[in-house]
C-alpha cells in the first residue's frame, strides 16, 4: 500500500469533513489491506479504501472487494468512500450507482450519506495521470485508434493494427492495455473492438493540440470554392491529400457554412502551381485556402471518399473542427449528434 497516498487521504478526508459544523471529535485509525476508518461521533463510521489507480473497469472487483470489510464494519452499517490519487468522472459515476463514496486526491470528492452531501467536482488530473492520458493519444498511438474506430467496428488483432498502422506490437500493446484499463474495449482471445467510441474521442479531444501536429499553408485564392475543391485534389496526382473541416463536414453532415478549405497534404504543391492553376497566392493569414500538412502521416488512415471527394475519417473531422474556430465547434457539435457519425450505429 502506498502510505504517503493514504496520509494525503486521511488529509484530504479530514478537510471534507471540516465543512461540516456539526462533526467534531473525528478521529482516524488505519484498517490493514483496506485504507482507514474514520469515526464520527454520532454518526456513521466511514470506511476509506485507498488504492494507488481505479480504472471503470476495476469498478466491479472493487465493489466486490470492499463488501466484505463494510459488512464487518460497525454491524453493517458503515458508508465506504474510495479514495485514489485521482478518479475519473466514468470511474466516480459507477462506484455512485454501488452506493460508494468517493474522494481524490486532486480534490473531487462525493459523500453521501445520512442527509449530508458534500461534493466538488471538475479537478484536473494530477500531472503524471495526465501525461499518462496524452500518451494514449501520441502520435502512434493515433493510428491505432483511426483503425479501431473504422466503421464498423470489428475485431481487430494485434499483428494487423501494427501491420496497417505501420507500428510496433509495442505500440499495440500500449494502447491496448490504456483502452481495456478505461473500459472503452472489449478485449477478446482473438483481439479487440472498441465498446465505446465516443468515450475514446473525448478524452482524444482533450489531449488533441492542433498547433503541434500541423504546419498550416495559406492561400488566398477568388476562384468559386467548388472550383478549388475540386481541382486541388488532382493537383496533388499521387500524393496523398484529404479534406477535413468544414469542406469534409459539407460532405458529411453540413450545419454551418465557410468559405475556407482545408485539406490535409503528404506534400504540398509547388507555389508556382497554385497560382498558374487556382489563382492561389500565398498569404501569411486570412486565407481562404489552408494546406495542412500533418507531422505524422498517420491522419491518412481510415480515409474515406464521399461525392468523389477525399475525406479524413469522421473522428479526424470532428477533431479538427474543435480547434477551427469562426463556428467550427457548432458544425462538430452537429456531426456528433448526428446518427450517421462515424457509421458505428448503422
Amino acid at each position: 500500500m502506498n502510505e504517503e497516498g493514504v496520509e494525503a487521504a486521511q488529509a484530504r478526508v479530514l478537510e471534507v469533513l471540516e465543512r461540516v459544523p456539526i462533526f467534531s471529535g473525528v478521529s482516524i485509525s488505519p484498517v490493514a489491506e483496506s485504507g482507514f476508518q474514520v469515526e464520527i461521533p454520532g454518526t456513521r463510521l466511514l470506511q476509506v479504501f485507498y488504492r494507488h489507480k481505479v480504472y471503470p473497469k476495476d469498478v466491479g472487483n472493487l465493489v466486490f472487494s470492499c463488501k466484505p470489510a463494510l459488512a464487518l464494519a460497525s454491524g453493517g452499517q458503515a458508508y465506504g468512500i474510495v479514495a485514489a490519487p485521482y478518479l475519473s468522472e466514468e470511474t466516480s459515476r459507477r462506484l455512485h450507482e454501488q452506493g460508494l463514496g468517493t474522494l481524490d486526491l486532486a480534490g473531487n470528492f462525493h459523500i453521501a450519506f445520512d442527509g449530508i452531501f458534500l461534493e466538488a467536482i471538475g479537478k484536473e488530473r494530477p500531472v503524471r495521470e495526465a501525461k499518462e492520458a496524452r500518451s494514449l493519444f501520441a502520435p502512434k498511438a493515433q493510428r491505432i485508434l483511426r483503425l479501431l474506430l473504422q466503421s464498423p467496428l470489428r475485431l481487430w488483432n494485434g499483428m494487423d493494427l501494427a501491420a496497417i498502422a505501420d507500428v510496433s506490437p509495442g505500440w499495440v500493446s500500449a494502447v491496448r492495455q490504456g483502452l481495456v484499463a478505461r473500459d472503452w474495449v472489449e478485449s477478446q482471445r482473438k483481439g479487440l473492438i472498441v465498446s465505446k467510441p465516443k468515450e475514446i474521442l473525448r478524452a482524444w479531444a482533450a489531449a488533441d493540440r492542433w498547433e503541434d501536429r500541423t504546419t498550416v499553408l495559406e492561400y488566398s485564392s477568388v476562384l468559386p470554392k467548388t472550383e478549388v475543391v475540386t481541382e486541388l485534389p488532382r493537383l496533388m496526382g499521387e500524393r496523398r491529400c484529404a479534406f477535413t473541416q468544414w469542406t469534409a463536414a459539407e460532405h458529411r453532415r453540413p450545419a454551418t457554412e465557410s468559405d475556407i478549405v482545408t485539406l490535409y497534404v503528404e506534400n504540398p504543391p509547388d507555389e508556382r502551381i497554385l497560382l498558374e492553376t487556382l489563382l492561389a497566392r500565398r498569404v501569411e493569414r486570412h486565407g481562404n485556402i489552408h494546406l495542412v500538412v500533418p507531422k505524422d502521416n498517420g491522419i491518412f488512415l481510415g480515409q474515406q471518399t464521399i461525392d468523389g471527394i477525399p475525406l479524413v475519417c469522421d473522428a479526424q473531422i470532428w477533431l479538427d473542427l474543435l480547434r477551427a474556430g469562426n463556428r467550427g465547434a457548432e458544425q462538430a457539435e452537429a456531426l456528433w449528434a448526428w446518427v450517421g457519425f462515424g457509421g458505428w450505429s448503422g
